[in-house]
């Protein structure tokens, strides 16, 4: 009987990489889902494990979905009274990503610095800075803001899930948090109507996913 020698390589490279894996989940512990159970104090974004999805209708048949590679955020994290933590982040409008199939960059950087868009050259910062954070369950709230976009500063809301508390073997002593939180807003609002109502919706959704790591 002949042996496959490609099979038995690559159960020989993936043997190891699996308990290699195996090994590391060990050593994390499941996360901690209770807020009262979490440090408080400051924690900053890790920016290796945080998205920015927000996505705007296409002439009302699909909703064209993009997102922000650079951005950064804080949070003032008061387990004990969570409703008076209070987050603040700042977003790069040059750095949207719309994984356009044949303009790419070109397409990205017009988005980014066109007048009708963000005109990031004249505006360089989108800013958020909360202002009221309502408890609506064990682990859910509603986050209160000003956004702060093209010059116009309106507030918006956004659902927010806290996912719990860990530590990892690379940063002993350091806590880990993490949350998803969506909203939407009407771009109207900050005076971006270019292409309405027919071509782009008016209303802006995003979706959240973030890791914080205690300062």
């Amino acid at each position: 009987m002949k042996t496959n020698t490609s099979t038995l390589t690559n159960k020989f490279l993936f043997a190891p990489a699996l308990a290699a894996l195996l090994t590391l989940s060990a050593c994390i512990s499941p996360p901690k889902q209770a807020v009262s159970e979490v440090q408080s104090g400051n924690y900053s974004l890790d920016k290796s494990h945080a998205s920015l999805v927000f996505s705007v209708q296409h002439m009302g048949l699909a909703w064209y979905t993009m997102r922000f590679e650079d951005f950064d955020a804080s949070i003032d994290f008061k387990p004990d009274a969570p409703e008076t933590s209070s987050v603040s982040a700042v977003i790069n409008p040059l750095s949207i990503s719309a994984n356009h199939p044949e303009k790419g960059k070109e397409w990205d950087n017009e988005l980014a610095t066109d007048d009708r868009f963000l005109s990031a050259n004249t505006y360089p910062d989108i800013t958020f800075s909360s202002t009221d954070i309502a408890i609506t369950g064990q682990n859910t709230g509603v986050l209160t803001g000003d956004l702060n976009m093209l010059g116009t500063i309106k507030p918006i809301e956004m659902n927010v899930i806290f996912h719990g508390s860990n530590s990892v073997p690379w940063a002993p002593g350091k806590a880990i948090i993490g949350f998803s939180a969506n909203g939407s807003f009407n771009r109207s609002e900050f005076g971006m109507t270019s292409l309405l109502p027919n071509t782009v919706g008016d209303e802006v959704r995003f979706q959240i996913e973030v890791e914080f790591s205690e300062d």
